[in-house]
């Protein structure tokens, strides 16, 4: 299945002495977020994702910002490294 994915947002985070890219995309299709981390130009460890639903929904019943909240999540586990994915 092809998909139109147009960038909302880019941010770069320092951590473990790298410096990360965070690519936030949404997709047209569906209105589905999906963010992206790459170092070096390579992606690596996990992407996270938003239905539009979810996203909807989080915004309309405690006023959440769900692209901050992904932000804020992939920040985190780049941060703790647990798993040796970054």
């Amino acid at each position: 299945m092809f998909t139109n994915m147009h960038l909302v947002r880019q941010e770069q985070f320092p951590a473990n002495g790298f410096t990360y890219e965070l690519s936030l995309y949404r997709v047209a299709e569906t209105g589905d977020l999906s963010l992206f981390v790459s170092k070096a130009g390579k992606g690596v460890g996990s992407s996270f994702f938003a239905s539009s639903s979810v996203v909807a929904d989080a915004r309309l019943r405690v006023g959440m910002d769900v692209e901050q909240v992904l932000f804020d999540h992939a920040k985190d586990n780049i941060a703790r490294n647990a798993f040796g994915e970054y």
